[in-house]
């Protein structure tokens, strides 16, 4: 098998290649190419066959075959080839792969990986991994997926990062999740994100993050009417 692959690999087969005007993309593949493995023996992949897939075999690879792999071949790939994983397969990637990934997996996905995760995908990520996400990363993430992250996983958001959630984001967070904003995430709330804050969530608030309010976010509770 690795010897297959390495022959796949060192082939002039592109799967997808812009040139390539005789297959529609990178779900397709030449007689022989690495989509024609059957699930089962995607399955049995061992770290040698891993290490050898290219990011344009990562990407060749069907829903199905992504499907199939291991937690343990998950925690295998590299970050490349994390990110060589096309959008479209992302949702067959089961919540324990999800939790299988690196941190170093998570800062390499694109933002529009992350956009393409499930809610319950979503819900798996490890805290570890919410505190690498990057501020790009983060923005990705649509309304519903904000409206699902765990008081933990708000809380592990990395304080720069904060203020890339949207205010449809903002007023989607339960008002346990707005409890649990970092302090010092609550001083970096723009003042756009402070407004959209619904009467509830700011009830929320502990003291710790009342204080942490700065004197360019008060002026917008008071256009909104919500500060005495």
């Amino acid at each position: 098998m690795f010897n297959f692959l390495l022959s796949l690999a060192s082939s002039n087969v592109q799967f997808g290649s812009p040139n390539d005007t005789t297959t529609p993309g990178p779900g397709t593949h030449s007689t022989g190419g690495l989509t024609s493995l059957t699930t089962a023996q995607i399955a049995a992949f061992n770290s040698a066959n891993i290490a050898a897939l290219s990011t344009n075999q990562i990407a060749a690879l069907t829903s199905d075959q992504i499907a199939v792999f291991k937690t343990s071949q998950i925690a295998m790939l590299s970050s490349a080839q994390i990110a060589a994983i096309e959008t479209n397969d992302l949702g067959a990637l089961s919540t324990a792969a999800i939790v299988a990934m690196g941190t170093d997996a998570f800062l390499a996905m694109t933002p529009a990986q992350i956009r393409a995760l499930s809610l319950a995908q979503i819900v798996a990520i490890e805290t570890r991994d919410v505190a690498v996400l990057q501020t790009a990363q983060v923005a990705a993430l649509s309304t519903s997926q904000i409206a699902v992250l765990t008081t933990r996983q708000i809380a592990a958001i990395n304080p720069a990062a904060i203020g890339a959630i949207g205010t449809a984001g903002i007023k989607a967070l339960a008002t346990a999740a707005v409890a649990s904003i970092n302090a010092a995430a609550i001083a970096l709330l723009s003042s756009d994100q402070v407004a959209t804050l619904t009467s509830a969530q700011l009830s929320a608030l502990s003291t710790r993050q009342v204080n942490a309010l700065t004197s360019t976010q008060l002026p917008a509770l008071q256009t909104a009417n919500r500060l005495d």
